[in-house]
Parts: C-alpha cells; sequence; structure tokens
C-alpha cells in the first residue's frame, strides 16, 4: 500500500491540485481579523492604527498585517488575490457583484483577480476562502524582509513550513533583479510548448523559474514527484464535503481506502463509523456527500440551460425550412434545475435542420445524429437533443416532451377513458396504441388536445400533477404572473456593501428599464466580508437617497429607490436595533449563518418574522443550488409564523437560490403569505433575474395578486406601512 504524509495534500494545493480546506470563520470587524486558506490555514490581523494609515495614505496597494502566530514578523497584503476552485466551475458566480475583476486565468480553476486596494482584496479573499467550492483563497503576499540569496531553496515540506513567502526572482549569476518576487503559493505548474509557466500572482506576468523546475525538461520536478507519491483517487476524495487530508490518511493507513468507491463500501459497511475521530454521523454525512456529488454531476441550473438554448432556438427560427420550433422538457416547465435540453420543431426537410443545428457555433460537439433526431454538447456540457417532426406532430409533441413523467400519465389515462389513445405522434381513435393516420384526431395547437380531454389549458410550468387536473376540471386554473407584471424589486446592493453599481447608476440603469422602484438593501454590519454597514453608515446612505429621489423628482421623474437593509438573523437578535430599523423603508431579513439544527434555525426566523418592523425573510433556506443544500428549517413553522405577523416571504430569484422552493408556496399562498420577487441583485445586469424568477412563481402557481412587487409605488408604500401600523395600535 502506498503511503502518504498529510501535508503532500496540502503542498500539492499549492502546486494546483484540489484541496478541501477548513471553513474560515466570519472576520471580525472590531479586530479586523482575516483567516485565509493557504497551503495551511492562517490568519491574520490588521491594526487600528495601521488601518488608519492605510486608509489616509496613498498607496492603498499593500497593509500592513500580523500572522497570528507572530507578533514581531509582519507581512503585507497587496491589492491582488490568488484564488483556486476544487474543480471548474462558473468564476462570474464568484466574483459578481463584488469588487474584483479577472487579470488572468492560470488554469480552468486557477485565477489572478484584481481588487480596487489592499483592503478590499483582504475581505474578498477572506469571503471566497469561506466557499465550500473554494481549495484556496488568499491576497498577496510579500514579507517584511528579503531572502539573500539570488533564489529561494529548493522546496521541500519544511520550506512550506516557515514564514517565507517568495522566491527572489534575480538572474542566478549577477543577483540582477528581474522583476517582481515570485510569490511560491502561487507557483502554478502551467504548460506552455515545452515548458511549465510559473504564474506570478504579484503581477500576473509569466516566468519560468530554474528552482521549480527541471532545466533539462521543462518540467516541475517537485511537483511531479509530489503528485506521483499520491494515489489519484485520494485527491478526488477531497472533493467529498467533510474530508480533509489528516481523515484521508486516516481512512488509507487503518481502512486501506484510496478511492472514492472503496470509501463508499467502507461506509456501508459500517467499518468508517468505528475509526476514532469519525463515527456514525460522519459515515453518514460521508455517504450522502458521495451521492450528492453523483447526482449534481449530471444536472445544470436553469440560467445556464437558457443562456444555450435560446440562441438556438433564434437560430433554427431564422431556418427558412423550421416551420416551428419551441423549448420542451423540464426547461419549458421553468424547473430550478434539468438534467438536459429539449428543442423540438417541425420541418418538412428534417435533414435539412439537423445539418444547420449540428453546425451552430454554440455546439462543442454532435453526440449522436439520425434522420429526425440529434444529440449534441452545449454551453457548460450541457446535453441538447433536438427533435424535427412533421407539422402535423407538433403539438402532440410538444406537449409529449414538455410534461412531467406524472403529468402525462394522466393525460394518457384521461384520453383512454375517452375511448383515445395519446402519445408523441398524436391523438388516436383507437383502444390501442396506434400511429394510424386515418385515426388521428387532428389538434393544431396544446389548446386543442387539453379541449379533446375536456380540460383548459394548462400551462407549461405546473404540468407536474400536483393539482392542476382537479382545478382544471372545476375550471379553477390561476391566471398565473407574467414577468412583466413586476414593478420593481425590494432586495439589491450596491456598492456601499458588495455590489458592483452606485446608487447613480442603479437609479439610472433601473430608470431606463421603465422600472418604477428599486429598494437599495445593502448588508448589515454583521456581514464583515461583505462590506456590511454599520447604523451611521446606514444613516448617511438614507440622506444619500433622499437626495437622489429629490433629484428624480425635479425633472419629474416616477422611478423612486427605496431605502432599506438587509438585516442579519443573528443568534439571539438581529444585527441592528428596532429604532433604525424603523427609519428604513424595506428591511429584509436573512439567515446568512445558521445553526446545524433545524429547532434552532426555524426559531430564528420564527422571531425574525415576529419583529414588527421586518417586511420580509430573504432566502430561508439558504440554499445554493448544486452546491449547498438547505439549511434544517420546519418552513411550515416560519410560514405559519408569517402568515401570523403580516411578514412576506422574498423568492429570491438569483438562479442559484429560487428560495423560498416552488414546492412550498402554494402553501404559503394557502396561509395568505405574500411573495416579493427579488433578483438580491449585486450589479444592475441582475435585474434581469426578475424574468426567471417570474417563471419559477409560475410554477408555485402565483398570480399577480400573490406578488406585492407587482403593485405600483404607492400602493406598495401602503403595504410596506401595514405591519407597522398594526403594530403601533
Amino acid at each position: 500500500m502506498l503511503r502518504f504524509a498529510p501535508w503532500k495534500l496540502t503542498i500539492l494545493l499549492c502546486l494546483g491540485m484540489a484541496f478541501h480546506g477548513a471553513v474560515a470563520v466570519a472576520a471580525d470587524a472590531a479586530t479586523n481579523r482575516f483567516q485565509f486558506r493557504l497551503p495551511m490555514r492562517s490568519a491574520y490581523r490588521v491594526d487600528a492604527a495601521d488601518l488608519r494609515q492605510f486608509s489616509t495614505g496613498r498607496d492603498r496597494q499593500w497593509l500592513k498585517a500580523w500572522p497570528e502566530s507572530s507578533s514581531t514578523n509582519f507581512v503585507q497584503f497587496g491589492s491582488r488575490v490568488v484564488l483556486q476552485l476544487k474543480s471548474p466551475a462558473d468564476l462570474s458566480r464568484l466574483t459578481i457583484g463584488h469588487a474584483l475583476t479577472l487579470v488572468r486565468g492560470v488554469t480552468d480553476s486557477i485565477f489572478i483577480l484584481q481588487a480596487p486596494d489592499a483592503l478590499v482584496a483582504a475581505r474578498e479573499a477572506h469571503r471566497l476562502a469561506a466557499l465550500p467550492e473554494v481549495a484556496a483563497c488568499y491576497p498577496v503576499l510579500r514579507g517584511s524582509g528579503g531572502l539573500h540569496s539570488p533564489y529561494a531553496p529548493q522546496p521541500v515540506a519544511s520550506y512550506f513550513n516557515q514564514y517565507q513567502y517568495y522566491l527572489e526572482n534575480r538572474n542566478p549569476a549577477t543577483g540582477t533583479r528581474w522583476g517582481a518576487d515570485i510569490n511560491v503559493r502561487s507557483a502554478w505548474p502551467v504548460t506552455r510548448g515545452a515548458g511549465v509557466t510559473v504564474a506570478v500572482c504579484d503581477t500576473g506576468f509569466e516566468t519560468n523559474h530554474p528552482d521549480l523546475m527541471t532545466a533539462a525538461t521543462g518540467e516541475l520536478k517537485y511537483y511531479d514527484e509530489l503528485k506521483a507519491s499520491i494515489p489519484p483517487g485520494l485527491v478526488e476524495m477531497l472533493q467529498i464535503p467533510g474530508l480533509g487530508p489528516k481523515k484521508i490518511q486516516a481512512l488509507q493507513k487503518k481502512l486501506g481506502v484510496d478511492s472514492v468507491e472503496k470509501l463508499e463500501a467502507a461506509c456501508k459497511a459500517g467499518k468508517v463509523a468505528e475509526l476514532d475521530g469519525f463515527g456514525e454521523k460522519t459515515q453518514t454525512n460521508l455517504l450522502e456527500g458521495i451521492e450528492r456529488k453523483r447526482t449534481y454531476a449530471s444536472k445544470h441550473l436553469l440560467v445556464q440551460a437558457l443562456a444555450a438554448a435560446e440562441p438556438l432556438l433564434e437560430s433554427l427560427r431564422t431556418h427558412p425550412d423550421v416551420i416551428r420550433c419551441s423549448t420542451a422538457g423540464s426547461l419549458r416547465r421553468s424547473k430550478e434545475v434539468i438534467g438536459d435540453i429539449d428543442l423540438l420543431a417541425s420541418s418538412k426537410n428534417p435533414a435539412a435542420v439537423i445539418e444547420f443545428f449540428a453546425a451552430q457555433p454554440g455546439v462543442l460537439k454532435v453526440i449522436a445524429r439520425g434522420e429526425t433526431k440529434t444529440s449534441v454538447l452545449v454551453g457548460e456540457g450541457i446535453q441538447c437533443d433536438l427533435r424535427v417532426v412533421s407539422d402535423a406532430e407538433f403539438p402532440y409533441a410538444l406537449a409529449y416532451f414538455t410534461g412531467g413523467k406524472e403529468h402525462n400519465i394522466v393525460m394518457r389515462q384521461r384520453a383512454i377513458q375517452r375511448g383515445l389513445r395519446l402519445n408523441e405522434y398524436g391523438l388516436f381513435k383507437s383502444k390501442e396504441e396506434t400511429r394510424d393516420p386515418k385515426l388521428l384526431v387532428r389538434c393544431q395547437s396544446e389548446e386543442d388536445i387539453f379541449a379533446e380531454l375536456e380540460l383548459p389549458y394548462i400551462p407549461p410550468e405546473i404540468r407536474e400533477d400536483q393539482g392542476e387536473f382537479a382545478a382544471a376540471q372545476k375550471n379553477a386554473l390561476p391566471r398565473l404572473i407574467e414577468w412583466t407584471d413586476l414593478r420593481g424589486a425590494l432586495h439589491n446592493h450596491t456598492t456601499w456593501s458588495d455590489g458592483r453599481a452606485t446608487l447613480e447608476e442603479t437609479a439610472a440603469y433601473m430608470e431606463e428599464l421603465g422600472l418604477e422602484y428599486w429598494a437599495i438593501t445593502d448588508h448589515s454590519k454583521a456581514a464583515f466580508q461583505a462590506n456590511g454597514l454599520d447604523a451611521a453608515r446606514v444613516r448617511e446612505q438614507i440622506k444619500e437617497i433622499k437626495k437622489l429621489n429629490d433629484q428624480l423628482a425635479a425633472r419629474d421623474s416616477e422611478f423612486r429607490l427605496l431605502a432599506g437593509s438587509e438585516v442579519d438573523i443573528l443568534k439571539d437578535r438581529l444585527d441592528f436595533d428596532d429604532d433604525l430599523l424603523a427609519e428604513l423603508e424595506v428591511v429584509v431579513a436573512s439567515l446568512h449563518v445558521p445553526a446545524n439544527n433545524e429547532a434552532e434555525n426555524t426559531k430564528r426566523l420564527i422571531r425574525a418574522a415576529e419583529n414588527s418592523f421586518v417586511h420580509m425573510l430573504g432566502h430561508p433556506t439558504g440554499r445554493l443550488l448544486l452546491e449547498r443544500e438547505p439549511y434544517p428549517v420546519n418552513l411550515e413553522a416560519v410560514i405559519d409564523a408569517c402568515a401570523s405577523t403580516g411578514t412576506w416571504i422574498e423568492l429570491n430569484c438569483n438562479p442559484y437560490r429560487f428560495d423560498l422552493d416552488w414546492r412550498m408556496w402554494p402553501y404559503a399562498k394557502s396561509k395568505g403569505v405574500k411573495c416579493v420577487i427579488n433578483p438580491d441583485a449585486h450589479r444592475n445586469e441582475h435585474a434581469a433575474f426578475l424574468r426567471l424568477g417570474a417563471g419559477v412563481a409560475r410554477k408555485g402557481w402565483l398570480t399577480k395578486a400573490d406578488v406585492l412587487n407587482t403593485l405600483p409605488l404607492e400602493k406598495l408604500r401602503k403595504e410596506l406601512r401595514r405591519k407597522r401600523d398594526k403594530a403601533a395600535k
């Protein structure tokens, strides 16, 4: 059995391999404490005096800081951030709404990012280091003194355990400086032709460094040796939540586990629970983590699928042989997560359409191609299936490939009860399965098919067999909300906290969109990593918003900003006192740091709902689709509390959230709880999420009357006062 030391996995991280480190704790605003993911966990503090000097100085690219393990050797944070993800992913999701720009991608999972100054870089690195998908993140670090030799020693284990932050970048013969020193922790090996390029995080430039490569081959000798000493399966195990190098070493040493498959087998046999430091709970969590990893591998977000599908659909519409075309499947039903993309077209010349489609720029690879169907890979590796049928078959195929499995079963049963047979090819007057065109009941549209089955048209979003047939039979299907019904949003951020647009830019953009209002709800002070506002800054922002609104009124604009806050729900209170909340027009209360148990999280959310100054609960389960499971919460109890207190619940339409889930909205609606569709915007373009939110709201059976941000401004203001006025009586 191949043995390894846990430090090897730690060092392998800094040379480009995935590493599952410990989650960083929240920064302490009082002491300006930061924690990053380096080859080892490292915490730093910035003294108040150094922070004042930084704030008033001209050079804001470097900030003095002290390692917690040392009171004599200070370092400096730079204004650039090194980020390594555990696996290739969409970088924009982590940086959207934050003050970071991409300098360069070193690999598909390692990036150099630029912040406006060193303090912002430290805050952003601290924030990113706490995310589960991040393997390593830290600002550029430089030591207080230099090394005296032209190059630092060959990087071995002891080297990485010392406070030696960089290799000097000098000519080895003359000692002449070639450029910025190389941060060892970002000396990522990247092949560029025959050699390996070392990315230098200080400036982002590339250089080949003789201490990190073998001159004869141009390869990174230490990296190759380290990589060869560790079984590939161990690195893959780091992607399972709850496993770090020490636990992986214990599993390998005591159970011979060196792959995810062997880990799963050991857990199912109960062997992992018997090890010291593990137990039944850890064993169960590992099995759940393995299963989630497999499930997520083939799933995609709604927004990713739409981004890939809509250009393809637009291209199909331009083809002269295409008569009709549409999305189908879970994409047309606005599922928050989909497996693949289904497209449908009708044509008299399917071969020409198939050939045209397979040649589109968005197609990465053709998986299979037939006379009437082709499967391709698009976007971020999403499978997209195009079926081309005759125009006579189009409505039946559209209905068949749109409906959920359970919905389609009921549709076929209704057909049988009426002496008919329904399939993807047609609706037939037959008691047996057939495709005989002589028996076809001709329908020009889906509406015609539903009518033949004695039903009104059922919108695609609710074709899940979750009550739509009972409602249709009673002619009680609701008229679902349209995204054009929305007049604004009540949960958004600006540069005052972690947004990318100023108040002025936000107002101009939303006014140009034709919206009536846009609430500014920047983070409260507990969200230090998001540059949360304290009471003084909140009151200053209220004045700035009033000033902007006065300017809008002076030029007869009807658009208005609303002054608000996204207030953290803390363990035993809200982050702001009631006196300050009372000054705000909009208060969103959100749980960002949950407890480990359902009862405590439920209690915190209910306590927030009971506050007479809180208008709504934000993203109540805290889920991140395909990344983080929802917090344990008794949602029925929370909804009941909102119903009794007149508190609204947000449908956060950030495509990674869609929280509250659509499955819970019928219950909330039955209790009289109102919805607010909010993009949780961190940049102006996020206003487009409102369209996605309306689709998911439709899936939750919500109407225009159920959603408060369909109201005009004055009626909305009346609703914003309702809960407070009731409490004042």
